[in-house]
């Protein structure tokens, strides 16, 4: 297995969906307070899509928590179209499902009940990735899409030792 220490961002929204379309088997893991962090709200809608995702189980949450060993799909196998309305706003949800999108055979569409952050969403757009956004519902199509993200030249102040993580992994 390959292992990564993650911080909260990562393993909400960032990781999960790209690590089960990897190809290989990855651990995510995190500190003491990120391994009590209830995942099923990421890992129950990816699963259901078809990936192979298990967290370690929390008795008291009766939820999933940290680590998450991901199955990456192997043989061309991409996730499933989905439809998802969330009980409660979350960009970090959101987020995870609109990635993931990118990996799907079909359209990708997520509502809220009121919106919540849409930097994902806005990334998305000015990377030319094939998605919609109506209010509360965003969808993301791939079908006839070419799969390609154009890179993006931003100027972000952040703290040096984030800086050097995202510098690592556009490098990976």
């Amino acid at each position: 297995d390959n292992a990564m220490v993650v911080d909260n961002v990562d393993i909400d929204a960032m990781l999960p969906d790209r690590a089960a379309m990897a190809g290989f088997d990855t651990t995510l893991l995190g500190d003491a307070s990120l391994s009590r962090r209830p995942m099923g709200r990421i890992t129950r809608p990816l699963r259901a899509r078809g990936a192979l995702i298990e967290g370690a189980i929390d008795p008291v949450r009766r939820d999933e928590t940290a680590p998450l060993v991901i199955r990456g799909l192997t043989n061309g196998k991409r996730l499933f179209a989905s439809e998802e309305s969330l009980a409660v706003p979350s960009a970090q949800v959101k987020s995870c499902l609109l990635l993931s999108g990118l990996f799907a055979d079909g359209e990708t569409s997520v509502r809220e009940p009121t919106l919540s952050r849409d930097h994902t969403e806005r990334m998305l757009l000015a990377m030319g990735a094939p998605l919609r956004t109506m209010g509360p519902v965003s969808q993301l199509d791939p079908r006839g899409w070419d799969g390609v993200l154009s890179p993006l030249d931003l100027d972000v102040q952040v703290p040096d030792g984030l800086a050097a993580r995202l510098s690592l992994r556009g490098h990976a």
